[in-house]
């Protein structure tokens, strides 16, 4: 069988669990493509496959944009698909919101799970370095990620399908008072866009950010690294920057970047 595996990651998190599925699938014998979503790739997506898996991060209890915008460029012909997410807390309707769009396309759901992970965004902003909040934070994920993996690509297997998730018992609560409460403080952290920048000091010009961001935001110019507009606050620029050249205002100085690159979970 023939697995597309996508996955739109910030931090690392959803990459993570994106190749320990390849990987699976891959030992049980699949053909396996595995792409990282960005604005750029897209459009043109490898249709040559037999099944999908599609991951991302659930930021502020939804999916990025680019993950509707790429089930949308996608025809499911009744082919199977499994989606997973990772969410630092709670994540509302989101998953139920991508499946829902994917029945429109005429995929066929056979699964989804929402791993537990670090939430980037709270070390990022929140945590100080050799905090009580930096280690307590880290070590909040699913436990038996493998053991979850494997039962969740066993769902592809059969004729039978799954129903839509039920709407989360919250939602009142959320839409109608948590959501208007961080729109106030942070407009869905779009705040931060236009704080980012790089120190010339600490900057490498190694051009990982430039390379790595899903939205083709960032440039290299003859005045240095540039940030534009198009952003999806997924801090993936932050997180990587092997040199933390790279700041919000002087909210970042001195607090968590997170790099998940070892996958041991």
């Amino acid at each position: 069988m023939k697995y597309l595996v996508v996955f739109y990651s910030g931090a690392g998190n959803t990459e993570c669990i994106a190749r320990k599925i390849a990987h699976s699938l891959e030992e049980e014998g699949h053909e396996v493509s595995t792409t990282r979503l960005t604005g750029q790739n897209v459009e043109d997506l490898d249709d040559d496959f037999d099944a999908l898996v599609l991951g991302f991060p659930i930021y502020f209890r939804a999916a990025p944009g680019l993950v509707f915008h790429c089930l949308r460029t996608l025809d499911g012909r009744n082919r199977p698909i499994i989606v997973f997410s990772t969410k630092g807390m709670y994540s509302c309707n989101a998953t139920r919101a991508i499946l829902s769009l994917a029945e429109e396309r005429c995929f066929i759901p056979k699964g989804f799970h929402e791993f537990y992970m670090p939430g980037s965004d709270i070390l990022l902003i929140f945590a100080k370095k050799g905090s009580f909040f930096e280690r307590s934070f880290k070590f909040i994920h699913s436990r038996k990620i493998d053991r979850k993996i494997e039962r969740l690509l066993n769902g592809v297997q059969g004729d039978s399908t799954i129903p839509l998730p039920r709407r989360k018992w919250y939602t009142l609560i959320d839409e109608g008072i948590i959501k208007r409460i961080e729109i106030k403080a942070t407009d869905h952290y779009r705040i931060f866009i236009g704080r980012f920048h790089s120190m010339p000091e600490q900057c490498t010009q190694c051009l990982k950010c430039v390379r790595q961001c899903p939205r083709g935001n960032i440039e290299m110019t003859d005045s240095g690294i540039v940030f534009g507009q198009e952003c999806d606050t997924c801090f993936r620029c932050i997180h990587q920057c092997p040199s933390e050249a790279i700041q919000i205002g002087d909210k970042t100085l001195d607090t968590v970047r997170y790099r998940p690159v070892t996958c041991n979970f």
